[in-house]
């Protein structure tokens, strides 16, 4: 069914593209109904009307731009002020990301020397309750089973080296932190992968997942023939026709 005209005097330059487009989508299928071009005339008919319709999503193009402009103008405003402040991209970093980082590096010495001071704590902690455990253990071999003294001081032992083994877990677990306002600072432990051998991860990351390795070699590869290259290693090149 052909769509109704609009023809009000108060129409949006929205309402009277769309009417346009909706017009020659209509007519489109008219022509595109299946059956093959026969005649020249048809021929010229169905390329008369693709211009038709490359012209109309032009002016609509145009159109969408120019009823934009103002939020794009607005918004472009809005994130060049905040960009001074707190910006964070190739074009440079605002005052209040700048700052965080740089108060982050100053931080990072000392928290590294915090965290190597709780490491040497927590190895002193572990090798105290080692040897406490050990005195209870030799305490509890060496009392005679009727020498109640004996017994109830290497109970006394053992209490102390598991009292000492709790401190120990503890140690192990803390986190060097620095307190201020708000959310105390700590150290956060990242892994980054540095590849040193191009070869063995290609090798390892195709056998893990073809699909993802082979959809990223497609990419290069139609990459390289976008650019006019058509000798692609491993790849077939093919022409492709299509109407412009």
């Amino acid at each position: 069914m052909t769509a109704q005209p609009i023809h009000l005097t108060n129409a949006t330059p929205f309402m009277l593209i769309s009417e346009h487009i909706n017009e020659l989508f209509d007519e489109a299928k008219n022509h595109a109904d299946g059956e093959p071009i026969a005649t020249p005339g048809q021929a010229e008919a169905v390329q008369t009307l693709l211009r038709q319709i490359q012209a109309a999503k032009k002016a609509a193009d145009a159109e969408r731009v120019l009823e934009n402009t103002p939020f794009d103008t607005g918004k472009a405003e809005v994130q060049a002020r905040y960009a001074t402040l707190i910006g964070d991209n190739k074009a440079g970093k605002g005052k209040a990301v700048l700052a965080e980082d740089v108060l982050k590096a100053h931080l990072l010495p000392w928290q590294i020397k915090l965290a190597d001071d709780q490491r040497a704590a927590a190895d002193a902690a572990r090798a105290e309750a080692q040897r406490l455990a050990d005195l209870a253990a030799e305490a509890h071999r060496a009392a005679a089973a009727n020498d109640l003294d004996a017994r109830e001081a290497a109970e006394a032992l053992v209490t102390d080296a598991k009292a000492a083994e709790r401190a120990a877990k503890a140690a192990v677990t803390a986190r060097p932190q620095v307190s201020g306002q708000g959310r105390a600072a700590t150290l956060r432990t990242t892994y980054k992968a540095v590849l040193v051998d191009a070869q063995v991860a290609a090798g390892a990351y195709w056998k893990r997942d073809p699909l993802a390795f082979n959809a990223f070699l497609q990419s290069l590869a139609d990459a390289d023939v976008a650019s006019g290259r058509r000798d692609v290693p491993g790849f077939r090149v093919d022409a492709v026709q299509s109407v412009v």
